[in-house]
């Protein structure tokens, strides 16, 4: 884990965590604005690192890393640590650590353990390595397709490509198991008396599952809703912004009060679909989608030609949705969805299901594999109804 550093005159230190998919030069425009009057410490992550081979670890090995190289270098005392998304999960850890002298912390969108059943943590843990491992096999193709050029421009995509293409499988699975599933004492005992949580508005029904958590575990944190930026969004298109959301924070003697700091948005789809119901239509609904590649592979390697040409469109169509998912993933967001990503994720993947199923029965006649027929037609229909269900699931804030 190589630790880059700035500013090394200045007596303040500021950490600053990355969160997974991207790379350590995520904070390229907030650094400049600190390192002036901090110095400011960022590390680079394992399995995220340029300058270091190695695969993601863990969130919890991580933290006692970080916290090691702090203490060797005579840099226990930080005044200010952020950390977002699963940098956040990191900053998480270490409070719970307690082994520096943390005077302020932020966890921007910071993600907390599931409290779920084992097996359904797996079930998780095993579509999020999928989603990514199809959006680093796409390249820069299937991400133009996922990705609107309003929202990301051609620099954007291939950044995040890049960033894919470094990451190994071990990193990928890593990433989100330890992400989602790192291990933390039942009662946490912290000397860091300013903690607060900050999350964008867009993402507030995503993040409510995290809030509940942290309320719980640090009863002392201050709640930020951010408007007008998305998951994650602060560091790389309001660097300003993050860095006088820090400056405030370091310079307030007590923890402030719970508030928004912005007017409210404009509305926007979200859905109240329980946790249990989500899993009970996601794992379906992917072993469909699944069980249709699955059998489109069989075709092509069998020399079913005709066959897969005529499944091949539906599958093109799923791969809209899939990958759409991966970009909604990564920006950290799930239940709450502008109207353009809803129907580009979960309204493709539904349409995917609906002509796959027409094509793989209609084009029976082309192709000796009855099974490969009827796996496909089932596969179809399985991801046409429960993306379905997921898509209706979606109401107008």
């Amino acid at each position: 884990m190589t630790i880059h550093e700035f500013g090394t005159d200045n007596d303040k230190v500021i950490v600053l965590i990355h969160p997974a998919v991207v790379m350590w030069d995520y904070y390229e425009y907030v650094i400049p604005l600190l390192e002036k009057c901090y110095h400011v410490i960022v590390p680079a992550l394992p399995g995220y690192d340029t300058e270091a081979d190695g695969d993601f670890t863990s969130v919890e090995q991580i933290a006692t890393e970080l916290e090691d190289w702090l203490i060797s270098k005579g840099l226990s005392r930080v005044t200010c640590i952020y950390g977002c998304s699963m940098g956040g999960a990191i900053v998480i850890r270490m409070l719970a650590d307690n082994r520096l002298q943390i005077e302020n912390a932020v966890l921007d969108g910071a993600i907390t353990p599931y409290q779920l059943p084992w097996i359904s943590t797996r079930f998780i843990a095993a579509k999020d390595y999928l989603m990514i491992w199809m959006g680093k096999k796409g390249g820069i193709k299937t991400l133009e397709k996922a990705f609107s050029t309003d929202e990301y421009s051609q620099e954007d995509l291939k950044y995040i490509e890049q960033v894919l293409s470094r990451m190994s499988s071990k990193t990928i699975w890593r990433t989100f198991e330890s992400a989602n599933n790192y291990k933390m004492p039942e009662k946490v005992e912290t000397d860091c008396r300013k903690i607060e949580y900050w999350y964008a508005d867009a993402e507030e029904k995503d993040r409510a599952w995290d809030i509940k958590y942290v309320k719980k575990m640090f009863p002392e944190a201050v709640f930020r809703k951010i408007e007008n930026v998305g998951h994650g969004g602060l560091a790389p298109l309001q660097p300003e912004r993050l860095v006088r959301g820090l400056e405030e924070l370091i310079s307030r003697e007590t923890p402030g009060d719970n508030r928004s700091i912005e007017p409210e948005r404009e509305p926007i789809y979200q859905t109240d679909i329980s946790t249990a119901k989500w899993i009970a239509y996601d794992i379906p609904g992917n072993l469909g989608w699944m069980a249709y590649y699955a059998g489109l592979a069989r075709s092509i390697q069998g020399g079913d030609n005709k066959y897969a040409g005529i499944t091949f469109l539906p599958a093109a169509l799923m791969a809209v949705g899939i990958i759409e998912l991966i970009s909604e993933r990564i920006d950290g967001l799930d239940r709450t969805l502008p109207k353009k990503r809803l129907y580009r994720g979960f309204g493709a993947l539904t349409a995917g299901g609906v002509t796959g199923a027409v094509a793989a029965g209609a084009g029976a006649k082309e192709t000796t594999d009855k099974k490969t027929v009827v796996g496909m037609c089932t596969g179809a229909a399985l991801c046409a109804a429960f993306a379905g269900l997921l898509l209706k699931g979606y109401k107008k804030k």
